[in-house]
């Protein structure tokens, strides 16, 4: 009888929460509530009712897998355009079945946004990526800078085909994916991660994703950055993502010739931040000079943090560009 009567209250609140929305700035900050999958149900049942709320903060929700699948296939036919779901227990399950089904999904069945931020899931890049050192800096980090990007409030490889299927294999570090042609192709969990995250910033139509405080690591990364260079050979290159937010993603100096090349080329990124990750300031320096250098660089880019402790080693560097860069630790 508790539990009946803890749910019904948290189902009036969260309706109050809904109306009030509606009846000022569009923003509901459900944060801290649990959301099992029929709170979730009625939440969207709700949001549906009210078209002029916009906004949906789900930070610390403890939303799982299934939950946040659950959300993504009932937004359809609200006003929703951007979510954070910061602070839960999303992980790489997670997103592949997400973009399992924006992959088998009809057009009119999928609810794009504008803003998605999964910070501080349970994202992971391969198992190699993340050694123990490399862990514990990133626990610390954790622990110091909590930042959403610029939204503190907040609040595949290829498109498989609809029919293909995914399952893990043998190995720890890999999965199977079947392509077109049946024959099996073994990609690493980071790999399988980012191709993943890439279907679903292309089918979302997403503006701005914000990946901060996973460790996603460099063979995810590596996914993002190709799908972020615009090469005309490409069927599915990034034609909205405007802001990536990879702070403090276990990236190394591995990912700076990809990140450059996608810098350079691309057509519609504006911001990335990359603080507090593991590069040195060398391959900053040249990641900087690259992109400046290069003769097809357009002058797209905007805004560019890094770690702080590269400030005074790249500041000649960086006065020869028009790009705003912010030093955050």
């Amino acid at each position: 009888q508790n539990s009946v009567a803890m749910f019904g209250r948290q189902l009036v609140e969260i309706n109050k929460s809904i109306q009030e929305a509606a009846e000022s700035d569009g923003e509901v900050d459900l944060r801290y509530k649990m959301m099992p999958k029929l709170v979730i149900g009625h939440i969207c049942e709700k949001l549906k009712k009210h078209p002029t709320v916009t906004k949906l903060w789900l930070h610390g929700c403890h939303l799982d897998d299934g939950g946040f699948l659950h959300l993504m296939k009932n937004l359809k036919g609200t006003g929703i355009d951007s979510i954070s779901a910061s602070d839960n227990v999303i992980t790489n399950d997670g997103i592949h079945m997400l973009a399992t089904f924006l992959n088998s999904a009809e057009e009119s069945e999928v609810h794009t946004l504008k803003y998605l931020s999964l910070r501080e899931n349970q994202l992971k890049g391969d198992d190699n990526e993340c050694n123990d050192n490399n862990c514990d800096a990133m626990t610390e980090q954790n622990n110091t800078s909590k930042t959403d990007s610029q939204q503190q409030k907040g609040p595949d490889a290829v498109s498989l085909p609809p029919t293909s299927s995914t399952h893990t294999s043998s190995s720890s570090n890999s999965i199977s994916v079947a392509v077109e042609s049946d024959v099996a192709v073994e990609i690493s969990h980071g790999t399988a991660l980012g191709l993943n995250l890439v279907v679903v910033c292309r089918k979302l139509g997403l503006e701005e994703l914000s990946l901060e405080d996973n460790p996603i690591g460099d063979a995810t990364a590596k996914e993002l950055f190709e799908y972020i260079e615009c090469k005309e050979e490409m069927e599915m290159h990034n034609v909205h993502l405007a802001v990536l937010s990879l702070h403090n993603c276990n990236l190394s100096n591995n990912s700076i010739p990809n990140l450059q090349a996608a810098l350079v080329t691309n057509k519609s990124l504006k911001e990335i931040l990359l603080a507090g990750n593991l590069f040195s300031a060398l391959t900053c320096a040249s990641l900087i000079r690259g992109v400046l250098s290069s003769a097809i660089y357009e002058g797209n880019i905007t805004f560019i943090s890094l770690p702080k402790n590269m400030k005074g080693c790249l500041e000649d560097v960086v006065k020869l560009s028009n790009i705003k860069f912010a030093w955050i630790d």
